[in-house]
């Protein structure tokens, strides 16, 4: 809308640019002659130029077919020349000054690829649609090398993140050539609790809508198999934190569809953690998770897949990790000693890595009663009565002895652990 600065009264407001259901309105830069908008319209980021004066209106070209671009820093009012910032999955991070009169593009800077050197003609981009099972659309922007490219299904690393609104442009990342350079397909796609389509996007996949998060993923690998991007045996998915969250639910919702995860620093353990308003970031996070002391969000919470135990969980001691359920969290010290907890943190950042990967079934103590892994939701309701009876929260106990498994690579032991032993 737009006004005269001495008539602002609402009957004078005049429309420049309508509402548009299917475009999200990321920004804007103003200039003497031009309106510049930055706009997400079908999970791609584009720039459009309004000629105030001729009424002229269009999009810049960036003839690639999966890409992110945004407005840079202008300073100058009276000009014709808008800079922004470019990146796609073939075209490393660039900075280009655009004549907005001429249509002209001077390229100013572009990231340098270190190393073996970068032929961005070896590897083609694509972007595709998935329908979710609601019939909500989902882009997926895929990346691969156009020799390895073959008409059949061929391995895949598919990567989301699907929280707080987040929306992840497609980009471009010199560590994924080595991948790419192997036969990878690599897909990025944005799942509702993004912004990909605008708020709705965001609203449709929080609280009591997570879900659909989770089936958006899933969704998105079903039409990667079914369109012979991949297969089965062959797809592999990757989100970190509460992308990790997700990665850690849909492998147990839909285990046969994953060759295997990647669940980095997951936030797996949102019951407990919202449950505690003592955590700094709790009450903060209730808007996105919702409160799990009132009744109809912890129930929303709680439900779960059966866990399947196909799924092993590494612990480095070098890094702090969790599994699904806070309920394998163990380290061990090369003295012997078991470091858990906070204080334990900095101690365990000290070690040498090693991985530790447990063996199900493990079995926990909480009172007298023992719970396994499959008996999570148990296992949290009877975490909650003792929460609400006495207002502190019970730490659980491992039940030994516990199987493990340790070491690099292929040179793997397996062993017993006794509550009193030394490892």
């Amino acid at each position: 809308m737009r006004t005269k600065v001495n008539q602002t009264e609402l009957s004078n407001w005049e429309e420049v640019i309508p509402h548009r259901d299917e475009v999200h309105l990321l920004g804007l830069e103003i200039f003497k002659n031009y309106l510049v908008l930055s706009e997400r319209k079908d999970g791609l980021r584009a720039i459009r130029i309004k000629n105030m004066s001729s009424g002229a209106d269009s999009y810049i070209d960036f003839e690639e077919k999966t890409y992110s671009a945004y407005i840079s820093t202008n300073e100058e009012y009276d000009t014709n020349i808008l800079r922004y910032g470019y990146s796609s999955m073939l075209t490393p991070s660039s900075v280009y000054d655009y004549n907005m009169e001429t249509k002209e593009k001077t390229l100013l800077k572009q990231t340098e690829v270190i190393g073996k050197g970068y032929d961005k003609d070896l590897y083609d981009a694509e972007t595709v649609y998935a329908t979710s099972r609601d019939g909500e659309k989902i882009p997926i922007y895929l990346v691969f090398r156009k020799d390895m490219r073959v008409n059949k299904p061929q391995p895949l690393l598919l990567y989301s993140y699907g929280s707080y609104g987040s929306t992840s442009d497609p980009y471009f990342s010199s560590t994924r050539l080595s991948l790419l350079d192997r036969g990878f397909i690599y897909a990025l796609t944005n799942v509702r609790g993004s912004q990909i389509f605008g708020r709705k996007s965001y609203e449709d996949g929080k609280l009591l809508k997570k879900k659909n998060t989770f089936y958006d993923f899933i969704d998105a690998g079903k039409y990667l198999v079914n369109e012979r991007y991949t297969s089965p045996d062959q797809l592999f998915c990757s989100g970190g934190s509460a992308g990790g969250l997700l990665i850690s639910a849909v492998i147990n919702m839909k285990p046969d569809l994953w060759k295997g995860a990647i669940s980095a620093v997951p936030f797996v353990d949102v019951v407990t953690t919202m449950l505690d308003p003592s955590i700094p970031l709790t009450s903060n996070e209730w808007d996105e998770w919702g409160d799990p002391r009132e009744k109809e969000y912890y129930d929303y919470m709680m439900y779960k897949a059966e866990i399947s135990p196909e799924y092993g969980y590494q612990i480095s001691l070098g890094d702090m990790a969790l599994d699904a359920g806070d309920m394998t969290e163990i380290f061990f010290a090369k003295d012997g000693r078991k470091l858990g907890g906070r204080d334990g943190m900095e101690e365990r950042k000290r070690h040498d890595k090693r991985c530790f990967k447990f063996v199900f079934p493990l079995t926990f103590s909480l009172g007298e009663t023992s719970y396994t892994a499959n008996d999570y939701q148990e296992f949290r309701d009877a975490m909650k009565a003792s929460y609400e009876e006495t207002g502190e929260k019970q730490k659980p106990e491992f039940v030994f002895p516990i199987q493990i498994q340790f070491g690099r690579g292929d040179e793997v032991e397996t062993v017993t652990i006794n509550s009193d032993d030394e490892l």
